[in-house]
């Protein structure tokens, strides 16, 4: 009875053992050390999600030291000057840049594979996905480049630097085609070694045309990235002006009214992972039911259908004023506005367009590391050049000044959606011959809601 109990404990011991072991093997394989940057066009759900998926594959080094140093010599993070001066200080194998874009409707994330001890690229890669998330197939190629990339500086080789397809797409979820995406690109990329190699010469040195190929950007980000915000928004508005006339100044002035609010720009990146955003946009404001009780020559008042309007056009630059993934970032505007009072049927005061030149300049402050909300502020200053032919002949009125304000509390929903609460006011000086001057003043207050696919 002793000699049969005896195996068969052994047996059971055995087989917790080879499950141990078996469940610790992940762990051990994971022998090289990775260092995770963000750029600035990452989203706040893939900050998380991609460090995710490192893990699994690498032993991630804790990056806040590196991007302290960065910031404290003013250098971003996420170039090349940070990477090869302080990124080899870090004791990491591979350093890994994240950056994301969008292509139409398709959401692209870039990761980049530097030496860990130059800090010079290795690979780079161009995953598609589905939303926030990242799916299995889009894993399973990140692990097949990144224990490349590992490879590839372990042997220490700076001219093997192979970049990855540029546009990969991953199918669905099944292993077999995960396995069949990542052997393509796995392939494509020995080709590109292999041509890099072909910039030595016989002796491992690099030739001059090698060495040029090596300094330009990879194939992966030498395209202009693409984007849009599209915001929508209700609220109130109040318009008031002065227009000075023959028999005395003549007095709008309006009660709080609705409001609607809509806005649409472009965006253009040089590069998929910048930071810098060029573009094209246009801000809209109109009253919705206003009316006027207009005053008229016998004393009686009668009310009439008015609408209070506010356009504008202009370029648009929109860059990180600060380092660091929550960056103060900074909106530079310039073209052309026009603001409008019309009516129904004729006032006592004449209504008119004026229209004119602006620039404006804001700056949109994070609140806190992690904190969804951030504060914006912007300034407008204008000239108006042009009057209509009405209003200019009633009040003797030309040229004038405009300047404005604007404040935001913004709070982000998720990484394409966010909402917020605007204040702006707006005031025009325009001189007139009679003494005195026209002036126009407009308020608005909306709630709205902006998508950034």
């Amino acid at each position: 009875m002793i000699s049969t109990r005896i195996p068969n404990a052994f047996l059971v011991l055995c087989l917790v053992v080879a499950s141990l072991a078996a469940y610790e093997a992940p762990a051990a394989a994971q022998t090289s050390n990775a260092l995770f940057v963000a750029a600035p066009s990452l989203s706040r759900s893939l900050r998380r999600a991609v460090p995710e998926v490192l893990a699994w594959e690498s032993q991630l080094v804790d990056g806040r030291a590196y991007t302290r140093a960065a910031r404290g010599q003013g250098l971003d993070a996420a170039r090349g000057p940070a990477l090869r001066r302080f990124g080899p200080r870090q004791g990491a194998d591979v350093i890994i840049v994240a950056g994301a874009s969008t292509r139409g409707h398709t959401r692209l994330l870039h990761l980049s594979y530097y030496h860990g001890q130059t800090g010079e690229e290795l690979r780079a890669g161009t995953y598609r996905l589905r939303g926030q998330k990242i799916q299995r197939t889009v894993h399973a190629a990140i692990a097949r480049d990144l224990q490349n990339a590992v490879n590839l500086s372990r042997q220490g080789s700076r001219s093997a630097r192979a970049p990855m397809v540029a546009d990969r797409q991953p199918v669905d979820d099944d292993a077999a085609t995960a396995e069949a995406v990542a052997e393509v690109a796995t392939d494509r990329g020995r080709a590109d070694e292999d041509q890099a190699m072909a910039g030595e010469g016989e002796n491992g040195e690099e030739n001059e045309e090698g060495a040029e190929a090596e300094s330009g950007p990879s194939a992966v980000h030498e395209a202009w990235e693409w984007s849009f915000d599209l915001t929508a928004g209700f609220g109130f508005g109040q318009r008031a002006s002065t227009v000075p006339m023959e028999g005395g100044d003549a007095h709008f002035s309006s009660s709080p009214f609705p409001a609607v609010h809509a806005a649409f720009d472009v965006w253009l990146r040089p590069q998929a992972e910048s930071s810098l955003r060029v573009g094209f946009g246009t801000r809209y404001y109109t009253s919705v039911g206003l009316q006027t009780a207009d005053l008229l020559e016998d004393g009686t008042t009668r009310t009439v259908d008015t609408r209070a309007q506010n356009l504008s056009l202009g370029f648009k630059l929109n860059f990180p004023f600060t380092d660091g993934p929550r960056a103060v970032r900074m909106d530079v505007e310039a073209g052309w506005s026009f603001r409008m009072l019309d009516s129904e049927f004729q006032l006592s005061m004449p209504t008119y367009t004026l229209s004119g030149l602006y620039g404006r300049s804001g700056l949109l402050f994070p609140i806190g590391d992690e904190s969804p909300f951030a504060l914006g502020l912007a300034a407008e200053l204008g000239y108006i050049n042009s009057v209509s032919e009405e209003v200019a002949v009633a009040g003797a009125v030309s040229g004038g000044v405009r300047v404005g304000i604007e404040v935001q509390v913004r709070y982000d929903i998720i990484a394409d959606l966010d909402v917020s609460i605007a204040y702006r006011g707006s005031h025009v000086f325009l001189p007139s011959e009679r003494g005195g001057a026209m002036s126009d003043v407009e308020r608005f207050g909306v709630v709205r809601v902006t998508y950034r696919p």
